[in-house]
């Protein structure tokens, strides 16, 4: 069995990797998105990172497909 301290060796690895790759992301194709808390923003379809809050008028477009 992996100790805790591993574990949690292996979490910020991977979060140090995925901060990198969003940093080296070019964010060419975004997307509107709703996450758990019915909150709709602009994400990277590539890397998932969060890019910018929506307009009102694009949320209302978005919600019309």
């Amino acid at each position: 069995m992996i100790s805790m301290h591993e574990l949690n060796a292996q979490l910020k690895k991977a979060q140090k990797e995925i901060l990198d790759y969003q940093k080296n992301c070019n964010h060419t194709k975004p997307a509107m998105k709703m996450n758990d808390k019915n909150e709709i923003k602009w994400h990277c379809t590539k890397c998932d990172m969060f890019i910018r809050i929506p307009t009102q008028k694009e949320v209302t477009e978005w919600l019309k497909r």
